[in-house]
């Protein structure tokens, strides 16, 4: 990891984590669509599928949520 690029890619890589575990935490679901990308989507490993389009509707995370017994 010598290269700049790379160590600025981690450090954002690690901010991002930490605003989407805040905006969670914080039951903030209106913050989660700035979080993705417009193609975005969010995944459950468990179906390996994707679940929803995070840029919709923002209640659909808060909906998704009281189905998992835990939420990462």
């Amino acid at each position: 990891m010598s290269d700049l690029r790379t160590i600025a890619d981690c450090l954002e890589i690690e901010a991002l984590r930490g605003e989407f575990t805040n905006a969670e935490m914080m039951c903030d679901y209106d913050r989660f669509p700035s979080l993705f990308r417009k193609d975005g989507r969010a995944a459950d490993p468990r179906r390996q599928r994707r679940v929803h389009q995070p840029r919709g509707d923002p209640r659909r995370i808060e909906q998704l949520q009281g189905l998992w017994d835990c939420f990462v």
